[in-house]
């Protein structure tokens, strides 16, 4: 009789298992139904969201303009008949006044064309400042906007607005300085660090004027042509004689088409 019962409790123990291991199963094949079910609707949804996916129809039609342009898998641009619009580059432009008088040092102005700048005075503007050598003497070089002195003068992408710039001598002292046959220049580089500041699209151009007589005729330089064929060199007239610190000597425009 336990002999008997042990056999039933053995079958009843099996029949269990196996309906686990049917309902185990069942469950893994309707999970992985489910899952690739998901799967591939996740993968349709970041299709979608994914701008660079081609869709049906356009891989159709690029593989057809590309067929018919020679290939090279290059989509090509769509005529219209409306006028087509400028795009800008980032620029950045660094002046350096140079004098061969030593004692006087150096004097930098860089103008941006970058994104949130304006005509106006904003965040990326900087003030000008200096800090003089022993001698108390330096090169002065800025950007004059309403109500400031600029040393960085940065503007928006799209813009063609001319910047003004005024070179002067400053003292420490606020005396005037007196200075005998000292050779004046401009030194002119675009991108320096090489990245990519080259004012896209746009045509730069350096001129001296007199605010006093603007029937004063100057030269009209072509930034990029100075910079490749001549150095980056502008040669001004050389001072001679004595100035008043920080009152300009020299005007000159920087524009922009």
């Amino acid at each position: 009789m336990a002999e008997k019962l042990k056999k039933r409790n053995r079958k009843q123990i099996l029949f269990v298992v196996g309906v686990i291991i049917v309902l185990v199963v069942l469950a893994i094949i309707a999970s992985s139904i489910f899952t690739k079910k998901n799967l591939d609707n996740l993968k349709g949804a970041l299709s979608d969201l994914n701008p660079f996916t081609p869709r049906a129809n356009e891989t159709e039609v690029n593989k057809s303009l590309n067929k018919t342009l020679g290939g090279g898998g290059i989509t090509p641009t769509v005529e219209t008949t409306e006028a087509e619009e400028v795009t800008y580059g980032s620029g950045k432009l660094r002046i350096v006044n140079w004098l061969s008088d030593s004692e006087f040092g150096k004097g930098y102005h860089t103008t941006f064309h970058w994104f949130g700048g304006t005509d106006g005075f904003d965040y990326y503007d900087s003030h000008y400042s200096t800090l003089f050598s022993p001698s108390g003497k330096k090169t002065k070089i800025i950007s004059r906007i309403t109500g400031y002195e600029l040393r960085v003068d940065t503007r928006a992408i799209n813009s063609l607005s001319t910047i003004y710039l005024e070179l002067s001598l400053h003292s420490q002292s606020g005396g005037a300085l007196s200075v005998s046959n000292v050779t004046n220049e401009l030194r002119l580089s675009i991108d320096p660090n090489n990245k990519g500041w080259n004012f896209a699209n746009k045509t730069l151009t350096l001129q001296q004027y007199n605010p006093s007589n603007t029937s004063e005729s100057f030269p009209s330089y072509d930034v990029r042509d100075v910079i490749e064929n001549d150095g980056g060199v502008i040669v001004l007239a050389r001072l001679d004689g004595s100035y008043d610190s920080e009152l300009p000597y020299a005007w000159f425009r920087v524009g922009f088409r």
